[in-house]
């Protein structure tokens, strides 16, 4: 189950890569709060179509690294 979780945080962390490579190309300027609050969006959407392994599991965007738990 770690490994399948290791790849579920992995899979969010691309999609919010490519969020920010678009923002970014687009010149829209992208706050630590707003980079925070689309990474929760992508986590409980992803969450939401993992099914029951996930639904346990929370996030909070902190100022220094994302913590996963």
């Amino acid at each position: 189950m770690i490994r399948k979780w290791n790849s579920f945080i992995a899979d969010i962390g691309k999609v919010l890569v490519v969020w920010i490579k678009d923002k970014t190309s687009h010149s829209i300027r992208l706050s630590q709060s707003l980079i925070q609050n689309e990474a929760l969006t992508l986590f409980n959407s992803t969450k939401a179509k993992s099914g029951e392994e996930a639904a346990e599991k929370k996030f909070e965007a902190s100022r220094e690294v994302g913590s996963w738990g």
